[in-house]
This record gives C-alpha cells, sequence and structure tokens, in this order.
C-alpha cells in the first residue's frame, strides 16, 4: 500500500510564513538513494538511444523523491510539525544511483498567550 502525502503537515516550497502565527522547530534534511541495475540501465539506454523515454529511469527518479518527500514529511509529523516551508530539493546521479536530498524547515503554530 502506497503512503499518501495526506497523513502529516502540509508542505510547500514558499520560503515565506507568518512569523507571528509560526515558530521554527528546526531544519530537517532526508535523504534517498534508489539504484539502477546495469541490465536495466542498458536497456534504458538503448531505448532513448532510438527516440524512446526511460520509463525506467523516470520511474527510478519518480520512487526516490516520493520517498524523500514521505521521509520529510514523517519526520515533521514525528516531531509535531503543523507546517514544512522551504522545501528544497537537491538530485544527484552518480554511478548507477540516484541521489534525492529534500530540506524543509519545521513550523509549529503559537499557543495564544491568555492575559
Amino acid at each position: 500500500m502506497k503512503k499518501s502525502f495526506s497523513a502529516g503537515p502540509p508542505m510547500g516550497s514558499t520560503p515565506f510564513y507568518d512569523t507571528q502565527s509560526y515558530d521554527i522547530i528546526g531544519i530537517e534534511t532526508v535523504v534517498a538513494v534508489h539504484s539502477v541495475s546495469t541490465f536495466r540501465a542498458i536497456g534504458a539506454g538503448f531505448g532513448a538511444i532510438f527516440g524512446g523515454r526511460s520509463e525506467l529511469l523516470e520511474k527510478t527518479f519518480m520512487d526516490a523523491r516520493e520517498q524523500a518527500l514521505l521521509e520529510l514529511q514523517e519526520k515533521a509529523r514525528r516531531d509535531k510539525a503543523d507546517l514544512v516551508v522551504g522545501i528544497e530539493v537537491e538530485v544527484q546521479e552518480q554511478a548507477r544511483f540516484i541521489i534525492f536530498t529534500v530540506t524543509g524547515t519545521l513550523l509549529k503554530k503559537k499557543t495564544k498567550k491568555r492575559k
């Protein structure tokens, strides 16, 4: 069963938030590493040479992205964050690996002080 993004706090790439309503809990970084087998990568390469799309590489790329975002959301949920902002995604390809690094700022809604 695939996990859903609705299981945790809302996330967004905007670096802006209402400083009067939220406190920063911290900055979290997660890394997802997916490998592509040699034989499948060769097959994908041949397909790309002849004008086809590499569905294997696209799927691996999207799986790594989704895993990293879900892990960030899970960390935010565990830390009781109400919102994650300023999400930045970095992608690297090294040898037969796709590496996704996702960083976001976790925010907690301020409690209203009673007079």
